[in-house]
């Protein structure tokens, strides 16, 4: 491009291009909402325990962070919680101009010294001028085009760019963009100055497909131009003179004296570098995600960094735990144990020794003998010592038919303990003396992951309680409940010693049965009530059922989630991920289909709130309003726009309605 053109890519017509995902690998940046300042600088990814692990082994420094990045961001996008996520074709752009240039240096040095036959093959790979884009396209089977931008300080939006392109083009269904750039010896030598160990990846979809697997947008990718003046650069892409632009994240001299007028005055600026430090290839993908969380409003946005989520089987990253048991063939119980407890890192710790390998290698999901290749001999060795350590009686370890850490584990804590493994209650922001405890119960075949990110959007003084169904997520190694009455016992003996200060019930689907149910349940044996109860996407109950899912076939019953658009399709249309779920789907459509309501039930005093999506394929609206009947103090129905997961995209505006319902029917 010549110093005195100007190219840009502003077509009314072309695919929208959304971001759904965002994952940072950089020290003391918590969260992408953290870049508009001030910044923590302390917390987020930690390169000494994130950069390590097998799959990052013989690897660059900035492969290993761009890795990271791109885990992250494909995990926020929800990309990653089923095994059919891939099959399209997905790109990877990378922008970096330092990335591999230690490698390349290393590689000189060698052939300088030692010549060619010095050379490593491991290391080999790393002098590839695309190396970097490679890895991640090899790591997550990503079969789209992959290349890396190396074009100086615009580099990183050059890659944004360039994604959007392929998609609108149609040579890509989605792209991985990463800006990185390393710390190192080599970089400081050449930039003069210590660079900024940063990576950070965008996930960009046409918005139409985000919005058919229920993905969020964080934003739109629109206009880009580059020009020798600034002012027609912003023309180019897409600026007008309507108003000014919110976000300049850019040097404030480099936009003093452009002839922009009023285009530059933003209401908000911020010099990334300035805080940074050197970001070089990352700072056009590091804007991106800046301005992502300028446009949902600045809050403190979180993005998966730090604490990685365990790999799969396969060896790609898993998603938090998902709403479903896993597949733990316990065997035949036998004699009980001695210990009362044991930890998943002390069996850990306890594997690692046998196998002579760091104890994060033995991850939660590797399977013992595809992956771990723990052969009859070495498991013989791993039982001995365990019934050594714990007291676990003989030929346990091999009973429990466990196949990898996290059902060995399950297994053993269903054994050592007679009570629950873990409580259902599950607290993600804990609050010693809280003004206000909520509790939110999850749908059928779902888990508390339904409200993930909830506890963001109320005060701090606010106590969020998600309450858990056995069987799935923190409680996989329970058995399933398919009575009402007994999960309403279950929650019941849980939430009693918490009602000592107002308190509501919010419930989704089949967690609006067991809300309301609970309330009962609690007015008939007169203890404290609940402020305020939210019923959503649940009808009145009455003693007819439209239908009973539990007893339909397979085939039928996945064809009637996916009309009434009640659960992802990753989870519907495919056999392996279906039949870890489908125990719990059985089980709650059970307890729904066979609960019995009461032919006259009394009016509870409690003011209620209904809820629902405007394109609910699965709840009429008039059995919403008919909630009206089975209070005292009906609040009315609110609407908001989607099917019948419509709160996953409303989280914020159903927070604001919640706790204006529980402000106001306050005492």
């Amino acid at each position: 491009m010549n110093a005195t053109s100007t190219t840009h890519t502003r077509n009314p017509n072309a695919r929208e291009v959304v971001v759904t995902g965002i994952g940072l690998a950089l020290p003391g940046v918590a969260t992408y909402g953290d870049l508009l300042g001030p910044l923590p600088g302390e917390g987020g990814f930690d390169p000494a325990t994130g950069l390590i692990g097998r799959e990052l082994r013989h690897k660059d420094r900035a492969s290993r962070l761009t890795l990271r990045a791109a885990e992250f961001a494909l995990h926020d996008a929800g990309l990653t919680d089923a095994d059919d996520t891939f099959t399209g074709s997905t790109a990877v752009v990378v922008s970096t101009n330092l990335g591999n240039a230690d490698s390349v240096c290393e590689a000189t040095d060698t052939i300088a010294t030692a010549g060619v036959m010095g050379l490593s093959p491991l290391a080999l790979p790393q002098t590839s001028s695309n190396v970097i884009a490679g890895w991640v396209a090899i790591r997550y089977r990503l079969r789209g085009p992959n290349l890396s931008v190396c074009n100086g300080a615009p580099s990183g939006l050059d890659a944004v760019a360039w994604a959007r392109n392929l998609i609108i083009a149609g040579r890509a269904e989605a792209a991985v963009v990463v800006g990185v750039e390393p710390a190192g010896d080599v970089v400081t030598r050449v930039l003069g100055q210590q660079s900024t160990d940063a990576a950070v990846a965008v996930v960009l979809e046409p918005a139409d497909a985000a919005a058919s697997r229920g993905a969020r947008p964080r934003a739109t990718i629109t206009g880009y131009a580059r020009a020798r003046n600034l002012a027609a650069a912003l023309v180019g892409a897409g600026a007008t003179e309507e108003g000014p632009v919110g976000l300049w994240l850019a040097d404030e001299a480099e936009a003093a004296g452009t002839g922009a007028s009023h285009l530059l005055a933003a209401r908000r600026r911020i010099d990334l570098e300035s805080q940074l430090g050197p970001l070089s290839g990352a700072l056009g993908v590091l804007q991106c995600a800046a301005a992502a969380a300028y446009l949902e409003g600045g809050t403190r946005q979180r993005s998966g960094h730090g604490r990685r989520p365990p790999p799969r089987r396969d060896g790609r990253p898993a998603a938090d735990p998902a709403a479903g048991p896993s597949p733990i063939h316990a065997g035949t119980r036998t004699t009980p144990m001695i210990t009362t407890s044991v930890t998943i890192e002390e069996l850990r710790t306890l594997i690692a020794g046998v196998l002579e390998t760091e104890p994060e290698e033995v991850t939660d999901d590797a399977h013992f003998a595809h992956e771990l290749d723990i052969d009859s001999l070495l498991m013989l060795e791993i039982s001995t010592r365990v019934e050594s350590a714990f007291g676990v009686p003989e030929n346990a370890v091999s009973a429990s038919g466990a196949t990898t850490l996290a059902e060995l584990h399950a297994f053993l804590t269903s054994q050592l303990t007679p009570e629950p493994p873990t409580s259902p209650l599950i607290r993600p922001r804990p609050v010693s003396d809280p003004a206000v405890r909520l509790f939110l119960l999850h749908h059928a075949g779902g888990s508390h992951l339904l409200y993930r990110g909830w506890a963001e959007h109320f005060p701090e003084d606010w106590e969020l309680c998600f309450l858990e169904a056995p069987g799935r997520g923190t409680l996989q190694a329970l058995p399933l409940i398919d009575d009402c009455d007994r999960l309403v016992d279950y929650f019941h003996a849980a939430i009693a010693p918490l009602l000592d200060r107002p308190f509501g019930f919010f419930g989704h689907s089949m967690g609006a049965l067991i809300a309301y149910q609970l309330t009962r349940r609690l007015l008939r044996q007169g203890e404290p009530l609940p402020t305020w109860l939210g019923v959503s996407a649940y009808g009145a109950p009455r003693g007819d059922a439209d239908s009973s899912p539990h007893l339909m076939a397979d085939d039928e019953l996945r064809a009637w989630l996916r009309s009434g658009d009640g659960s992802p399709p990753q989870l519907l249309d495919n056999d392996d991920v279906w039949r870890k779920f489908a125990p719990a789907f059985r089980s709650d459509f059970k307890l729904v289909d066979t609960w019995t309501p009461p032919r006259s039930p009394e009016p509870l005093p409690v003011p209620l709130t209904a809820f629902t999506g405007l394109h609910d394929n699965m709840i009429d609206e008039n059995r919403l309003v008919a909630w009206r009947r089975l209070t005292t103090d009906f609040r009315g129905l609110e609407r908001y726009d989607g099917g019948h997961f419509y709160l996953m995209d409303h989280q914020q505006r159903i927070a604001a309605a919640i706790m204006a319902a529980m402000r106001s029917a306050a005492p």
